[in-house]
């Protein structure tokens, strides 16, 4: 809870030094639970259990935080969150659903892989870790623009939404592009890393060509949903993620990797295809302005509850120029 407060005030520096020194000090009692005293398992889960009430402590180091943490023991928040519970449940809910929905198709096709042979989820792993390294960072660029849309619509600058987006839509399609080719081009290397079986590295040389193909999709679709919940058009950004997870992949799935006996090669081609078409749909709605409705909702309900709010608003500053240029 601290950590998305930080989050969305603006500063992601202080959870980033957080999670570096949890993970620096998960890496050491792992280390002394595990080889020295021989704890196992048990000390994994140990060392990872201290290692998170450890992270707190910076977060709540923080002038933001303490502030947090002084309307918590006064009972405002308290207050102010049962006030909202409502709200509450209708902003989190679908996102909820939708990950629980995303988890669970992802699941499935998992399992379909499996009936395919070893080697076909084999490579679906391989693949899919590689592929990490340019899913991750676009996500994390997506929570950033979700913080700065956020703000936008919280300081009544509407217009500066679909700007904001655009430039991380750009910094995303840069970053998911260059992985793209990276991984076309370095694709038999990279499985050779993985795997010594000739059957098993064609297969992932496979899935990192179809995977580098739908990189700058995913990007698109990664930032679009995150502005889309950014400013409050939560159910919209689920519906279309999860209707085209469902409805998308596993057919395609089952016509190309059953039916056309493509295998998992064919699944992935279903990745391709609900990427580019939910990317082209949260666009739509984005540069349509279908957000609109949600975002002055959002707002209005931030104004009436401006009286009881104590911790300062972050508009940050680059944005608030180009408000008035």
């Amino acid at each position: 809870a601290v950590r998305e407060t930080l989050y969305g005030q603006g500063d992601t520096k202080t959870p980033m030094r957080a999670a570096l020194t949890a993970n620096v000090l998960n890496i050491g009692l792992d280390a002394l639970f595990i080889l020295q005293l021989g704890w196992g398992a048990r000390g994994a889960a140990l060392a990872s259990a201290l290692a998170a009430a450890a992270e707190l402590v910076p977060l709540c180091a923080t002038r933001r935080g303490r502030a947090l943490l002084s309307q918590v023991y006064s009972g405002g928040v308290r207050r102010q969150a049962l006030a909202n519970v409502r709200e509450v449940w209708r902003l989190g809910l679908p996102l909820g659903l939708q990950l629980f929905l995303s988890v669970s198709v992802f699941a499935l096709l998992t399992g379909a892989f499996a009936m395919m042979g070893k080697n076909d989820v084999a490579a679906h792993q391989v693949a899919l870790q590689v592929i990490h390294v340019s899913f991750l960072p676009a996500y994390a660029l997506g929570e950033a623009v979700s913080v700065l849309v956020g703000q936008a619509v919280g300081a009544g600058e509407d217009d500066l939404v679909t700007s904001v987006a655009r430039q991380a839509l750009f910094a995303a399609a840069l970053y998911t592009g260059a992985c793209g080719v990276l991984f076309a081009v370095t694709a038999r290397l990279i499985a050779g890393l993985f795997a010594r079986d000739p059957q098993l590295i064609d297969l992932i040389v496979q899935l990192l060509y179809v995977g580098a193909a739908f990189q700058v999709f995913d990007g698109a679709n990664i930032v679009a949903g995150s502005v889309l919940r950014g400013v409050g058009d939560v159910s919209f950004a689920a519906w279309i993620s999860v209707g085209s997870a469902w409805l998308i992949t596993p057919v395609i799935t089952y016509l190309l990797g059953f039916r056309a006996g493509l295998g998992v090669v064919g699944g992935w081609f279903g990745f391709v295809v609900e990427l580019l078409l939910a990317a082209v749909v949260l666009w739509w709605r984005l540069e349509r302005g279908g957000w609109l409705p949600a975002a002055a909702a959002e707002r209005a309900k931030l104004h009436a509850q401006q009286p009881q709010t104590t911790l300062e608003p972050s508009l940050p500053r680059h944005l608030t120029n180009n408000a008035t240029q």
